[in-house]
């Protein structure tokens, strides 16, 4: 009897601190264009005819994944346990770039992924996609490799453009910041790299 009491108590005692601990849930961050209004700004207005897949990115192994890799020295990584991307940046990416694209229409059709007979394809290459620790800053670094390759010509790049992007993060160091600023070296990078396709088409 005695002993069952003690168990009760034990296990009174512990529901109420499990009750009273403040639950610690784990935040997910969107790679995503803050306003699509953003994209009406620019001042790309071609059209060209052709058929474009958008495909997803190839992403290094150590950032292959939802976790938010922290670079804490040259060749340690640490990942985030309660902060995440709320979607894999391979398909984060290669959603942000049909979102530009598909918004300003240069292309007569544009796809996400695979689609019937394409003429081109646009994919690329994620190498770095971290938080480094920095003694009084953290900074946010960023490199991403664009390719528009010919659909019917598997290795032919046409157009190429490699961004190796570095940002300190200065006075608000919060987690979204650092979404935020991931999203505008993507954006920005994906513009830049628009307009070389854009370039690329008006020569021809």
């Amino acid at each position: 009897m005695k002993k069952h009491l003690i168990l009760t108590l034990l296990f009174i005692t512990l529901l109420v601190s499990s009750c009273g601990k403040k639950q610690i849930a784990r935040k997910y961050y969107m790679i995503a264009l803050a306003t699509p209004a953003a994209v009406d700004t620019l001042s790309i207005d071609m059209n060209f005819d052709y058929r474009v897949d958008i495909r997803d990115f190839r992403v290094a192994r150590a950032f292959d994944q939802t976790r938010i890799a922290m670079r804490t020295e040259t060749h340690e990584l640490k990942y985030f346990y309660y902060h995440h991307w709320a979607v894999k940046p391979a398909y984060a990416i290669g959603d942000m770039v049909y979102d530009i694209f598909e918004q300003k229409q240069i292309f007569r059709y544009i796809s996400r992924g695979l689609s019937y007979n394409p003429d081109y394809i646009i994919t690329g290459e994620v190498r770095n996609l971290e938080r480094v620790q920095n003694k009084s800053e953290d900074q946010v670094h960023v490199h991403l490799i664009f390719r528009l390759e010919q659909a019917g010509n598997v290795g032919r790049v046409l157009v190429r453009l490699d961004a190796d992007v570095t940002r300190i993060m200065q006075k608000d160091q919060s987690m979204n910041r650092f979404a935020a600023i991931v999203s505008d070296i993507i954006f920005e990078s994906s513009i830049d790299f628009m307009d070389k396709v854009s370039e690329h088409f008006r020569q021809q």
